[in-house]
């Protein structure tokens, strides 16, 4: 079990087998943590991730995490798989990305290895993660996706699940149970003090206020007010800093989020992916998984 999981929301079941983990494009291992929360115990976990500092953040909180890098390299583990779970590439995907190419494009096409992996693993369970894309195209990629798969998508939303917005779509065969949305606020996540590097100095608050092409301020369209109920979508380009890390305090400054903070958010324990700087601290919780809402997903799987 790793370090940082007995600060996790669930407690792993000692009466349940222990399952044999396949993960794509694993990240910081959000899919281990979401087992751990969820209390499903984890025998063998194979990791497939290319970026060296998501895969060391991994590795440094689950020290067993067997790495085996591009999952263009796909080799089948001995023994049965029970679960394959991959959050394949956005970018092309997002809405955010009006050029995206979307399953044809570099980084989104690379879910064609997932159909492939399923075939060759024929796991017992799998669960398949990526963004919700709106209007006809991203209808067309849904419908796609779900055809390779075999299973239509489930919709969640992490602000039912915790204190942040991020709607995405699952593809999974593992029953999905019904929940009360969460009642958490983006204030309470947020700390008390933080030190003096995350105020947001005057010319960075004059570009905050700078009016954008569309006639919003720039932190109308990034920024977060302590007051939202719940955070935006924290997205992997918060790593650039503001406009997309900017909230309003109730005195009216401004200021970054912690990393500290972001973990919370995105249900991590604190200091889950410390050891790195901050700028691959942000843009690896951005790529990452809410850990509350996949683990709903993964109860289904607690016997």
């Amino acid at each position: 079990m790793a370090p940082n999981s007995k600060t996790l929301m669930g407690a792993v079941r000692a009466s349940q087998r222990p399952i044999n983990v396949v993960s794509a494009f694993d990240g910081i291992a959000g899919a281990r943590a979401a087992l751990d929360q969820a209390g499903v115990p984890v025998g063998s976990y194979t990791a497939y991730e290319t970026d060296p500092t998501v895969a060391a953040i991994a590795s440094r909180n689950y020290p067993d995490i067997q790495q085996r890098g591009d999952v263009r390299g796909f080799v089948r583990p001995e023994g049965s798989t029970d679960l394959l779970c991959a959050g394949f590439p956005c970018q092309d995907l997002s809405r955010g990305n009006v050029t995206g190419k979307g399953l044809e494009g570099e980084r989104s096409g690379l879910f064609w290895e997932l159909p492939k992996i399923l075939d060759e693993a024929q796991p017992k369970h799998f669960l398949i993660e990526n963004v919700v894309p709106k209007g006809s195209r991203g209808d067309q990629n849904v419908d796609v996706i779900s055809r390779a798969l075999g299973v239509d998508p489930v919709f969640l939303d992490a602000k039912d699940f915790g204190p942040m917005a991020r709607p995405r779509a699952f593809w999974t065969n593992i029953p999905v149970g019904d929940y009360s949305p969460s009642q958490a606020m983006f204030r309470d996540a947020l700390l008390g003090e933080v030190p003096d590097k995350y105020q947001i100095s005057p010319k960075g608050v004059a570009y905050l206020n700078r009016q954008a092409p569309d006639g919003r301020t720039h932190f109308e369209k990034h920024g977060m007010d302590i007051n939202d109920p719940k955070a935006r979508t924290i997205p992997a380009v918060i790593s650039k800093g503001i406009p997309y890390n900017a909230v309003r305090m109730d005195d009216g400054s401004f200021r970054r989020m912690t990393p500290q903070e972001i973990e919370g958010m995105f249900g991590f324990p604190q200091g889950y992916t410390e050891g790195t700087s901050d700028f691959q601290r942000y843009k690896a919780l951005g790529n990452s998984w809410s850990i509350p809402t996949v683990s709903h997903v993964l109860q289904g799987l607690v016997q």
